[in-house]
């Protein structure tokens, strides 16, 4: 079931508001919804068996209401294209291109993205996850090219000074409060100390005081983490 997925990616029609339509692909499969979610078809690639489907992305012809086109891109196996709305799926492109292969795309990637005029030009744009190329088909996705782009200097590597001071900025929040619960618990391990508590208790005196010290730890950081 779709509530089970993971590795999402969205596309809705490009004429949702007349056919309520979105895909959904995931490590789980596509999904199918024609009734703006309130159900859910699984949609089968071609002889790929439904456990195998571990799909990276999804992609919808700006025209889809009179070609039907949709292109997934299926882990390990390549692209995958449909001409009925996602009914059936036959193999497209070069197996053989990087691009074709993709791996890990994040769920907010476009990893493939048709043109505006698709209708006339046929041309979608993809991108492989192991290098910067992007890549074009201008015949629906049949063949292939890479396309040249400027070359981009790699960011100026930053320093673990430099990393730290960026993490502490960024959880100065959360080290405040779990500082703010160490100190009363450096406080409650002293305060245990110097009322010999050991001695009513008849226990180990730094058993007494770690013990004490860590539960008063823990309550005082949820306190201070509802409080705060």
């Amino acid at each position: 079931p779709i509530a089970e997925a993971w590795n999402l990616h969205v596309e809705i029609s490009p004429d949702y508001g007349q056919d309520q339509t979105v895909f959904v692909s995931s490590y789980d499969g596509l999904f199918k919804t024609t009734d703006a979610g309130e159900s859910w078809q699984r949609s089968a690639i071609a002889d790929v068996a439904a456990d195998r489907t571990l799909l990276e992305g999804v992609a919808l012809s700006p025209n889809y209401r009179e070609d039907g086109t949709v292109v997934v891109s299926l882990r390990g196996k390549g692209l995958y294209k449909s001409v009925d709305k996602g009914v059936s799926f036959a193999p497209i492109g070069d197996p053989r291109l990087a691009f074709s292969r993709m791996y890990n795309v994040p769920c907010a990637g476009r990893p493939i993205k048709f043109s505006p005029s698709y209708a006339e030009d046929n041309t979608i744009f993809g991108f492989g996850t192991a290098t910067t190329d992007i890549y074009r088909s201008m015949d629906g996705g049949e063949t292939w090219e890479i396309l040249a782009t400027p070359d981009i200097e790699p960011p100026a590597k930053v320093s673990r000074t430099r990393r730290f001071m960026i993490a502490a900025e960024l959880y100065r929040g959360r080290i405040l409060k779990l500082l703010l619960a160490a100190i009363v618990a450096l406080v409650a391990y002293i305060a245990i100390g110097l009322l010999r508590l050991d001695k009513i208790l008849k226990l180990n005196r730094r058993l007494l005081q770690f013990g004490g010290a860590m539960g008063t730890f823990a309550v005082t950081l949820v306190v201070i983490l509802k409080v705060l």
